[in-house]
């Protein structure tokens, strides 16, 4: 009878470890990735200011939409998770240039009559500012 109850609690303790360690896991589950038809969709983490320190490092950092951290991420200690994702139709922010706005180059250009072809652009999508 003894070894019966003891056998018994052993099995109750184990089920009662188990179904703990899968609420934890379910808490950091990794979700399936979102498969965007823009190949260039990307996102950045939005933080809110109770947010973790690592949410915060990554706050305006933008990644392609497959290569984006899971979210809550596996560092946070937050409780309850407020990270969210924004989404753009690209990586590139269109504000950010590419070029440097100083030095001799940028004095000089357009002297001669030249046009910053940049600005124009007549890429293939259709997010592009001029399209063909």
């Amino acid at each position: 009878m003894l070894i019966f109850v003891l056998l018994l609690l052993a099995i109750l303790g184990l089920f009662f470890y188990q179904h703990r360690k899968n609420r934890t896991q379910q808490r950091h589950h990794k979700p399936k990735h979102h498969h965007a038809q823009n190949p260039y969709h990307s996102v950045s983490v939005e933080t809110l200011p109770d947010c973790c320190i690592a949410a915060r490092k990554l706050a305006k950092k933008r990644y392609l939409s497959d290569e984006a951290p899971m979210l809550p991420l596996e560092n946070c200690q937050a409780s309850d998770c407020q990270c969210r994702y924004l989404h753009f139709d690209d990586r590139r922010d269109e504000e950010a240039g590419r070029r440097n706005d100083f030095g001799l180059s940028q004095d000089l250009f357009g002297s001669d009559g030249q046009t910053n072809r940049r600005e124009e652009s007549a890429g293939r999508r259709a997010s592009d500012k001029r399209n063909r």
